[in-house]
């Protein structure tokens, strides 16, 4: 009896102190979807057990019936924090199929000029490759473009529901581009900032990811969704005037070739 009592206590006092320490549970938790007024189940079953632990322990209940009640909460307990704590893939949005989509660009910050009928993006820069660096077109610092794609699906084919909106990917397809000066390989993007991935920031549904976004709009609405172009300084600033290098985007099944082109020197 004081033996089980022991092991209720150990299994009170952990339960406790990991439930105290927790103040995030991952988005991809695997009891996530599995909540009681905003409160994930997995802590109802921890605090369920403590409580009939507790009540046990002071009603002086039984050794014989102690004990395999104490085996009942030790797994009740773990089956909680596990739904709490162990997180689980989520799985992967998926591109609705036989759905068109309606796209058009406008220009939100930087030197660019879009063509939505030819669906071509260009931007200008100045080298200035005594800084290294590349320079807006009137030798101030460089403004980083950033697109606005307006997207809506327009057109459904054999969908039954189409009351759960259509899902399409943004991408830039080449991330990893690399191109050759005076003889030297050079990454066209910069690197993101804790990423394992290129500086093309997708921002939509209040979100934000790096070179590909998967993007849900409802039929009937529009979703704005910002491209923001990190270039490396390293090449670019090492090109002359008429030099360019081009990529691809696709969004909405729609793909814009985008040009960034030297129009000259700021040094």
């Amino acid at each position: 009896m004081k033996r089980m009592h022991k092991v209720i206590g150990m299994l009170l006092f952990i339960a406790i102190a990991i439930g105290a320490s927790a103040t995030t549970v991952s988005a991809t938790a695997l009891g996530e979807s599995l909540s009681v007024y905003g409160v994930a189940l997995g802590w109802f079953l921890v605090v369920g057990a403590i409580v009939v632990a507790v009540i046990c322990l002071a009603l002086q209940v039984k050794s014989k019936v102690m004990k395999p009640l104490g085996i009942i909460l030790f797994l009740i307990v773990i089956a909680g924090l596990l739904l709490v704590f162990v997180d689980v893939a989520e799985e992967p949005a998926e591109v609705t199929s036989a759905v068109t989509w309606s796209v058009s660009a406008t220009v939100d910050a930087g030197n660019v000029t879009i063509d939505n009928d030819a669906r071509t993006i260009t931007a200008l820069y100045l080298e200035n490759v005594s800084d290294e660096i590349i320079n807006d077109t009137d030798s101030t610092g460089y403004t980083s473009p950033i697109i606005n794609f307006t997207i809506a699906p327009t057109q459904t084919v054999g969908l039954v529901d189409t009351t759960l909106g259509a899902t399409t990917q943004a991408i830039v397809n080449n991330p990893d581009k690399e191109f050759t000066e005076d003889s030297t390989t050079y990454d066209l993007f910069l690197d993101a900032s804790g990423e394992d991935k290129k500086d093309l920031e997708w921002d939509a549904d209040g979100t934000t990811e790096y070179e590909t976004h998967y993007c849900t709009v409802s039929f009937g609405d529009s979703e704005t969704v910002l491209l923001t172009v990190e270039f490396l300084d390293d090449g670019l600033c090492q090109c002359e005037a008429g030099d360019s290098e081009s990529f691809t985007i696709t969004i909405g099944g729609i793909v814009y070739t985008m040009t960034i082109i030297c129009t000259g020197s700021a040094s």
